[in-house]
């Protein structure tokens, strides 16, 4: 049986506001599929996401406001830091089909 291709996302959470992240596949139905929690002013490991493929990764406050990356590709087996700043702006979606 193969192992699978993983990466760790590290999300510094520099901003107030406690995030659930998310990430979801470029080639799949935006369904996000849930990897940790981030407290304010906060360095958290993840659970491990898809590696070698394009992903998006997505922050999402408790008012359902987020904040989404450009898709990436991460290398397997590699740590990625996920910087969000105190200023981060995040956007409300909902109705904003």
């Amino acid at each position: 049986r193969a192992r699978a291709a993983l990466a760790t996302v590290i999300v510094d959470n520099r901003s107030a506001e406690p995030l659930a992240i998310f990430y979801r596949m470029t080639t799949l139905p935006a369904a996000g599929t849930r990897i940790g929690r981030a407290p304010p002013d906060s360095i958290t490991t993840m659970a491990p996401v898809p590696a070698g493929e394009p992903i998006i990764l997505m922050a999402r406050t408790g008012t359902g406001a987020e904040l989404e990356l450009t898709p990436r590709t991460f290398d397997i087996a590699v740590a990625w830091v996920w910087t969000i700043p105190v200023n981060a702006v995040f956007i409300d979606r909902v109705g904003a089909h």
